[in-house]
């Protein structure tokens, strides 16, 4: 495979490991034994009240095995984790005409793939096992996501031959992803009914969303490695 095909195929997989992604997270959805963090004898999943990371333990929240689900939602982090490395390491040869853009565009990679790394880590941390890991690699997946996507938004008004649509999406996402950064350090308590509630809509929007804009930006960037 030559070197265009492979780059082609890594802005393909972007939106294959999306849908794979919502797919195993709702079948995990549907598994998940029950309980919350504020009411374990809650039954199943509550979408407004369940984070995703719920999903990755190793026993739910009322206290039943979690064994599928947790399989589930490993895979499907897995997945999109080792998606998002394969398009920031492919996104970087879309700018390489200018010296000071490409640079930049690498170390937004750089950030992009340490975001990557920090959502596999939530993975490999289990909440019920490995809380305070589980935590940083949540921090670090989020802030990383957010640098990456302000470096690269940068990238792109630099890029003037790039459709600006792609810049507005981006930079639509960083200022949304700024704000759940307040909120994942500054926000409730999710000890509480109210605080778990909008941690947990919070949480669920991020994910959605960031889904949503790395599916635009791989089509974006699908087309533009077409045409060139």
């Amino acid at each position: 495979m030559n070197f265009q095909n492979w780059r082609r195929g890594a802005f393909i997989l972007v939106f294959l490991g999306a849908g794979i992604y919502i797919i195993l997270t709702l079948a995990a959805m549907l598994i998940y034994p029950g309980g919350t963090y504020t009411n374990p004898d809650a039954s199943g999943y509550s979408f407004l009240n369940n984070f995703f990371s719920d999903l990755g333990r190793t026993m739910a929240h009322s206290g039943k095995s979690n064994t599928i689900a947790w399989f589930l939602f490993t895979a499907s982090i897995f997945t999109i984790g080792i998606v998002m490395i394969l398009f920031y390491a492919a996104w970087i040869s879309l700018f390489q005409d200018e010296a000071s853009t490409y640079r930049l565009s690498q170390v937004g990679s750089i950030f992009g793939i340490i975001a990557a790394i920090g959502f596999i880590g939530v993975g490999l941390t289990p909440a019920d096992l490995l809380l305070d890991l589980h935590i940083f690699s949540v921090r670090i997946g989020f802030i990383s996501t957010f640098i990456a996507a302000i470096i690269y938004s940068i990238v792109l008004y630099k890029q003037p031959t790039y459709p600006r649509v792609y810049l507005y999406t981006l930079l639509t996402f960083a200022g949304i992803s700024f704000l759940y950064i307040i909120l994942l350090f500054f926000g409730p308590s999710a000890e509480t009914s109210e605080g778990l509630f909008i941690q947990v809509v919070g949480q669920k929007m991020i994910v959605y969303i960031m889904v949503v804009v790395f599916s635009i930006q791989g089509y974006g960037a699908l087309n533009i490695s077409t045409s060139t």
